[in-house]
């Protein structure tokens, strides 16, 4: 059930922002969770994609850290019926999939491997998030 996954909990999960479409009842309403609490505590310095280090320019012994939290990061989703809203972190979050890709890619062989079994819940919820969700209801046109 799509509805009882979006509200399963987890200890980094946090329900920081919900967008609402105006008033009108066709528009979806969206929860963008931010799957990492800060550990620094203040709000600004919460990872955002806007401000989050790509892999490359992170240490080596950090990256692995690194790469669970850019795939806790592309948990967030977007409304793509509206290609004006929210452009910059749809284009963020583009960003860091692709950097995710070229990760894996040149890692493979490494001596640890990328998928460790610590990553493997972290692709899952990544999946769960941007998969199984809702579909938009449709319009009176029949689109949708």
């Amino acid at each position: 059930n799509a509805a009882s996954l979006n509200n399963t909990s987890n200890a980094n999960d946090d329900s920081s922002s919900t967008a609402k479409g105006g008033g009108n009842p066709q528009n979806l309403r969206i929860s963008v969770r931010n799957p990492k609490k800060s550990q620094r505590g203040a709000e600004g310095d919460k990872p955002s994609l806007l401000n989050i280090p790509s892999l490359k320019e992170t240490a080596a012994a950090e990256r692995p850290a690194m790469f669970r939290t850019h795939l806790a990061m592309c948990r967030q989703t977007f409304d793509f019926r509206d290609p004006t809203s929210e452009v910059k972190e749809k284009e963020a979050k583009r960003q860091l999939l692709l950097g995710l890709v070229d990760y894996i890619n040149n890692n493979q062989g490494s001596k640890d491997g990328v998928f460790t079994e610590a990553v493997y819940p972290e692709v899952v919820k990544l999946l769960e998030a941007n998969l199984f969700r809702d579909l938009p209801p449709r319009d009176e046109n029949g689109d949708g």
